[in-house]
């Protein structure tokens, strides 16, 4: 194994499997309720506020989704991918889902944006392999 496999490993295990793993216990504890309110036609705040935490949610998703893709992407190859934009789009899903979950929970905020933005470092590393031009062909 090289040690750009074992750093994507290292960032699979410590960084992106947590991160997948509290978004789907999030994404039942926030889902449940909301899909109840909007059955029964009663929304707490205003429907506005659900339709905002519906694209939030699927916004996250789509961050986690294009970081798995990534991660299986540069396992199998040095090259960026084709269709950059696409990848982009994604990994700026995920940012703004981190950054407005930092800021927009109560609490201490320096623990909002250590928490929150721990899936920021797999952005980070995705964003430079996909700027950088593989050296080998």
């Amino acid at each position: 194994m090289t040690f750009r496999n074992i750093s994507l490993t290292l960032l699979g295990v410590l960084v992106m499997v947590p991160t997948s793993l509290a978004a789907s216990l999030a994404t039942i504890v926030a889902f449940a309720p909301l899909a109840s309110e909007v059955r029964q036609g009663r929304i707490l705040v205003s429907p506005y506020s659900a339709l905002i935490g519906l694209g939030v949610l699927i916004a996250g998703w789509i961050g986690i989704i294009t970081s798995w893709r990534l991660y299986y992407h540069f396992h199998k190859t040095n090259q960026p991918p084709n269709n950059k934009l696409v990848y982009w789009l994604g990994l700026f899903c995920g940012s703004v889902t981190s950054i407005i979950f930092a800021f927009s929970s109560g609490g201490d905020l320096l623990f909002n944006i250590l928490f929150f933005g721990w899936p920021l470092l797999a952005v980070i590393v995705f964003s430079i392999m996909l700027l950088s031009r593989s050296k080998t062909t």
